[in-house]
């Protein structure tokens, strides 16, 4: 094989091993054609450089000189029949190398996600503990992580207890935010489809900041920041009771004075089903304070019936709300 493609750049082939070469090649995976590609391009070096150019050279020559002497052939055709003769040796390359380096990227990002009523806890190779809720998304670059800096993008809701290290700070990208600590014990929520972002710290100290302003927010043990994503603004508040913020992680959902649309979007995300509201607008706006167990949707229900007075139904994963 490799004498074939010596032959082949030299222009020696006969048409028997153009034939094989073509066969060769039509019978290789993409790995095995790309250990190809990449032991000619390192064997290449400069004096076969200037001995290809000086082939080049000579070939163009031949190819004007037979181009010139073809009958009614427009100028335009001329110069893109030299032009794609030129260029293929650079498309060819450029291609490789383009796809060597999306291929890095790819298999250089890892990412964790959790679906409807799933939950996962992992440890990140600085050894940072991170249990992801429900509808969950967390990625990295295990080419770079742990390095200067420790940077992770997420979405959805997870504890993180931060593995202190003062060389690299931890990074957490939202879109709209950033976080940032050393080591630290704290409740991210930050869903797409909610137009606030949560964080509720247990211990340590963070800071955060805005994507959409240019406000920053230091926020310490037992406080909680609430970050608006349409103003790019945070509002602090201190809660006496900050470990009812991971109620979800001994299986517990923990609302307080939430409306009941949102409450009831939470439970969706929990159970994996879908409401349908029949005649409740006013209900629907309704607050809630309370813990309900995640682990028994029919206790759920029947809790909010009790408070709420409605009657329920369910089909499958499909449950209707109307009132009596």
């Amino acid at each position: 094989m490799e004498d074939l493609n010596i032959k082949y750049i030299e222009n020696t082939l006969t048409p028997g091993e153009l034939s094989h070469l073509r066969e060769s090649v039509n019978k290789m995976s993409d790995t095995q054609l790309e250990d190809v590609m990449l032991d000619s391009w390192l064997s290449f070096n400069e004096g076969e450089y200037a001995e290809c150019q000086d082939k080049v050279g000579k070939i163009e020559a031949r190819l004007k000189n037979e181009i010139w002497t073809v009958p009614r052939v427009s100028l335009m055709n001329k110069i893109l029949r030299i032009a794609a003769i030129l260029l293929f040796p650079i498309l060819m390359l450029s291609t490789f190398y383009f796809y060597k380096q999306s291929t890095l990227v790819s298999s250089n990002d890892m990412v964790i996600k959790t679906g409807k009523g799933e939950r996962a806890s992992l440890v990140l190779p600085d050894g940072t503990k991170v249990t992801l809720n429900s509808e969950s998304a967390l990625r990295y670059n295990s080419k770079s992580f742990n390095k200067n800096e420790r940077n992770v993008s997420f979405d959805g809701e997870a504890f993180f207890n931060v593995f202190s290290n003062k060389e690299a700070p931890f990074i957490i990208s939202t879109g709209e935010m950033h976080l940032q600590v050393l080591g630290t014990k704290f409740n991210l929520l930050s869903r797409v489809q909610s137009p606030v972002i949560e964080v509720s710290l247990l211990e340590g100290h963070v800071l955060l900041s805005s994507q959409i302003s240019t406000k920053t927010q230091e926020l310490f043990c037992s406080q909680k920041a609430i970050f608006d994503k349409l103003t790019g603004q945070f509002t602090v508040i201190k809660k006496e009771n900050v470990h009812s913020e991971i109620g979800w992680l001994k299986g517990d959902l923990v609302f307080s004075n939430l409306p009941l649309q949102e409450v009831l979007k939470t439970i969706e995300s929990s159970y994996d089903v879908k409401f349908v509201l029949k005649d409740c607008t006013n209900m629907a706006k309704d607050p809630f304070t309370g813990t309900l167990s995640n682990r028994n949707l029919n206790e759920v229900l029947d809790i909010l019936q009790k408070s709420y007075g409605f009657k329920y139904s369910q089909l499958g994963n499909k449950i209707t709300i109307s009132f009596k």
